[in-house]
This record gives C-alpha cells, structure tokens and sequence, in this order.
C-alpha cells in the first residue's frame, strides 16, 4: 500500500497531453468542433458542413518535487520509495489530466446565398461554387475524462513512511488534500452568429457568435476530502510531540472497479461568446465546466480525529489509522464535488489571406489567453495562467504554431503544434511543453492530437 500511495500522490507518469489550461491544439482552426472545449463559440468556425472526430485525445501529469529520472527507478523496482520520501518538500503539489474522445460530430445547418457573407469568416460549405449563411452550427459528442490533483506537506509524507513523529523540522500545521474524478460526458452543443440590426458605427465592423454546451455526467470513481483536507497539527511537549489529526475522506469504485459502471451523476454548462472586430481583432470570454457530480453509490468514507499520546511518538502508524477509520456508509449516504470550472478570457490579432478557393482564413494568429481556475481540483495549476500563442496557417493546408507559458511545476514551458489538411481529413499534434521530449526529463510532460474528417 505504501508503494501506491507514494506513486499516486507524487509518481504521476509523465504521459499525459494537456493541461486544461492550453492545448495548442485549442488555437487551430482545423478542428473547430473540439476546439469548442475550450471556446463553445468555436464550432462551426471552419468551412466544412460536417465535422466527425474520429479519435482524439488530451493527456498531462506532472509533480513539483521529482523529476522523471528520479521516478523511473522507483516504478521498475530498483529504488524504494522511501528513499524518495526522505527527499520530500515542505510542500508537494502533483496532478494528472486525461481525456479521450471516440465521438464527436457537428453539423452546420445553412441557409444557401449566390452572395458571399460579407463577414470576415465567411461560411463556405461549397468552396467556389454556392456560399451558404450560416443559421446554427450544433454538435454531439461523449468524452472519457479522468484528472486530479493533491497536495501534501512533506512532514506528513515522511510520518506516513517512517511511522514517527521524531525530529520533525516544522512544527506548524501539516496538511493533505487529494482530488480526483473518473467521468463520461455526454454532451450537447450548439453555436451561431449573432445578428445585429441596423449596426453603426464600431459595430458595423463586428461579428459576434455564441456558443452553449450542455453535459450530462456519468460518475465513474471519484476520490475527495469533500471541500477540505487532512491536517496533522503537531506541538512541543518537551522532549516528545503532541499530535492532533483529522481527516475526512470519500472513495467510490476503487475496488472492483468497472468504468461501465456509473456511481453518480451531474450536469456541467460550458458557455461563450467571441467577438471579432474588423478582420484583424477578436476577443472571447468563456465560462468551462460550471456544475458539480453527485456520487451515491458504494461510497466509502474515511473520517476520523483525535490527538495521540506524546508516548508513542515513534508509533505512529498513520497506515493503520486511516485503514481503521473506514466505514461503508448507508445507502443514502453521498458526497458530492464541484467540477474544475474555470474561466478563460483570450484575445488576439490575426493576418488574414484568401486560399486557393477564394475563401477569406487567418494566415497568422497571435493569441494571449488567462484562465482562472474557480474550483480547489486544479489547485496544481498556476491562477490565473497567462500563455501567449502565435500560430501559421498556409493555404488552409498547414499549420504551424508554438504557445510560451508559465507552470507552476516546470517555470517558462514552449509548446508546439503541427496540423495538416489532406483531403477530407485533418490530423493535428500538439504539446504545450516540448522540453522533455528534448531533454527527456522534468516535472510535468504533456501531448494532445486530433484526427478528423471534414465535409
């Protein structure tokens, strides 16, 4: 049990594609039908009538306090975890994020014209021929969805290691906070130009749209401190040290864990609205993820408190008070968690060109985005998160792009982006921290990519 504990709160495998923050891939025009993600008023943004996603994916992990070479080891047995425990922070603060999209559609419904739209993105659904207005774009998609984030004082790592409470350096109050959810959304959007009548002056040069989700959440597993955290509060006795705890602590499907299997359920809103003023300048505004999940069944909870005598200070078994503090509860019993909402603001500039269809596309975008996180399940990442991204489009064919920001784990992270058109079919590769894939170590990694086809 030690050796999982210790690698699910610090050992996260360095696998995973994204940070909820900033995707490259959330900046392409190529794949507007997953870009709404990040930006619901993004879909049906392309030129295509049908979007499909025929499989894509975000993954990220990362940790404050060991790098990948040093976990490594310890994952293909040829160092314990102890020897990373003693080498702990006062503060350790690690994440995982992971999505998969088997199925994702949009579909655009137009209304047809011989006249072009006059707006700077027009709605081409038959290039060179027919130009469509658009009326409303609306989508239909599912995700599996599994993140999570903790953090923990290092005194308390070493407790759990070395079952003492014995020459502790910090005497202040330690802390444990875990977060996790396993969902599958079922999601319904739409999205479509707002229409402005009689528009003057500044407004004549604007284009709005809008965009709404909705998601149904199926709750597979989820783990909690339910809106608070474990706390070790150790005092001086002398030549000892007085110990208070308590924790409270929920689980669900973890044993015999089945991902067909839903414990719970909730609704999630994700909603935005872009604006575009003349053909160079645009600004979003986007409310992510607002809702919560409901878990009511096999839900275990692990509550206790208590303060242990200074005697057995070089006994304390923190192992065997949580196992002991165990108890299945009634069936109406639940705990419930809020989903990682967020808010994210971009704005930017863009260059544009005509393709070979005569169609008007952004050849070069400059973007700068802030995301503020509103919920404690994100508390690995930096908020508000400032990133920068400047990405090429050529001919609607290519797309070339890098992004810089700033992590709370790895410092100053460039990412990069590569997306291609071939046909009917759009493929995309991204990652927004392209050092490790150079170096081959560091805190966090990440990768996104996207395959679609488009008609």
């Amino acid at each position: 049990m030690r050796f999982y504990f210790f690698i699910f709160l610090f050992l996260l495998p360095l696998i995973g594609v994204h940070a909820q923050n900033s995707s490259p891939l959330a900046v392409s025009h190529f794949f507007s039908v997953n870009r709404a993600r990040f930006e619901p008023a993004a879909l049906g943004t392309d030129f295509n009538k049908f979007q499909i996603g025929i499989v894509g994916g975000n993954l990220w992990g990362g940790n404050s306090t060991f790098k990948r070479s040093e976990i490594e080891p310890v994952i293909k047995g040829d160092k314990k975890t102890g020897e990373l425990a003693s080498n702990v922070k006062p503060e350790n603060r690690g994440g995982f994020m992971a999505v998969v999209e088997p199925l994702n559609i949009g579909f655009k419904v137009t209304k047809k014209t011989n006249i072009p739209h006059h707006n700077f993105e027009r709605k081409v659904w038959c290039p060179g021929q027919t130009y469509g207005k658009e009326i409303l774009t609306l989508s239909f998609g599912v995700a599996e969805r599994a993140q999570g984030s903790g953090a923990v004082s290092g005194n308390i790592v070493q407790a759990y290691y070395n079952r003492t409470l014995r020459d502790l350096s910090n005497l202040a109050d330690q802390y444990a906070r875990l977060d996790g959810v396993y969902s599958r959304e079922w999601t319904l959007g739409a999205a479509g130009p707002i229409e402005l009548k009689n528009p003057r002056g500044f407004w004549n040069d604007v284009y709005m749209r809008w965009g709404l989700r909705v998601k149904y959440l199926q709750g597979i597993a989820a783990f909690s401190t339910n809106d608070g955290e474990g706390k070790v509060s150790l005092e001086n006795q002398g030549n000892l040290i007085l110990a208070n705890y308590g924790f409270n602590f929920y689980t669900t499907n973890f044993k015999g864990f089945s991902p067909l299997e839903s414990k719970g359920s909730g609704l999630a809103l994700d909603a935005g609205i872009t604006l575009n003023y003349q053909q160079n300048w645009f600004a979003s505004l986007n409310f992510l993820d607002f809702g919560r999940l409901k878990f009511v069944k096999d839900v275990i909870n692990y509550q206790d408190q208590g303060t242990l005598d200074p005697t057995n200070v070089d006994d304390f078994n923190l192992q065997e008070i949580i196992k002991a503090s165990r108890g299945n509860l009634d069936e109406e019993d639940s705990f419930s968690m809020p989903y990682p909402s967020r808010v994210r603001v971009q704005g930017g500039f863009r260059l544009p060109a005509y393709d070979g269809f005569g169609r008007l596309y952004s050849r070069h975008m400059i973007y700068l985005t802030i995301v503020n996180h509103l919920t404690k399940i994100s508390v690995n990442i930096k908020s508000p998160y400032l990133g920068a991204s400047y990405v090429f489009n050529w001919n609607n064919i290519l797309e070339l792009g890098t992004s810089a920001e700033i992590s709370s784990f790895s410092g100053f992270k460039p990412g990069a982006l590569f997306a291609a058109r071939a046909g009917f079919f759009r493929l995309g590769i991204a990652t927004s921290n392209i050092l490790p894939f150079l170096e081959g170590d560091g805190y966090e990694g990440d990768l996104a990519f996207q395959l679609t086809c488009s008609f």
